[in-house]
C-alpha cells in the first residue's frame, strides 16, 4: 500500500512539474571479504532490500542520500544490533533504513560457518535517489 501511495505521489509531482519522477531505493553490493559466507551476506542485504521504503516527506522534498548500515546478527538469525555508519544527511531516509531491518526474520547462521561464531556482521551502503 505504501509504494502505490509512493509511485501516486511520484505521478503527483511529475505532473505539477511537467517532468516524470521516479525514486529508487538500492543497496549496492560492496565486496564481500573472502571469509564471509556470501550467499548468507547476499540473503540479509535481499531481505533488507524489500522492506526499504523512501519516506514521502522526503521524495517531497527532494532528499537523497545514501546511508551505511552495520548490522550484527545472532547465530539464531536475531538481530542483536544495527547502527548507522554513514548518515545519508537526513533524518528521514536514515529511520527509514532503520524501519527495513526490523521488518524481515533473518535466517539462521548457517552450520557451515564456523559454530565459534556467535555474532555476524553485516555491512550495506542504502541508497535513495529520484530521477527526472
Amino acid at each position: 500500500m505504501t509504494r502505490i501511495f509512493l509511485l501516486l505521489l511520484a505521478s503527483l509531482l511529475s505532473s505539477c512539474t511537467n517532468e516524470p519522477v521516479t525514486t529508487q531505493v538500492a543497496i549496492e553490493q560492496p565486496a564481500i571479504a573472502a571469509s564471509k559466507p556470501r550467499p548468507y551476506y547476499r540473503d540479509v542485504q535481499n531481505l533488507v532490500a524489500k522492506h526499504v521504503v523512501y519516506p514521502p516527506e522526503s521524495l517531497v522534498a527532494g532528499e537523497q542520500g545514501v546511508c551505511k548500515l552495520r548490522l550484527m546478527l545472532r547465530r539464531d538469525g536475531s538481530l542483536a544490533n544495527v547502527e548507522i555508519s554513514q548518515s545519508s544527511g537526513f533524518a528521514r531516509l536514515d529511520e527509514a533504513c532503520i524501519r527495513a531491518v526490523y521488518d524481515p526474520v533473518f535466517p539462521a547462521i548457517p552450520e557451515t560457518i564456523d559454530a565459534k561464531v556467535q555474532e555476524f556482521f553485516v555491512d550495506m551502503p542504502i541508497t535513495f535517489t529520484l530521477s527526472p
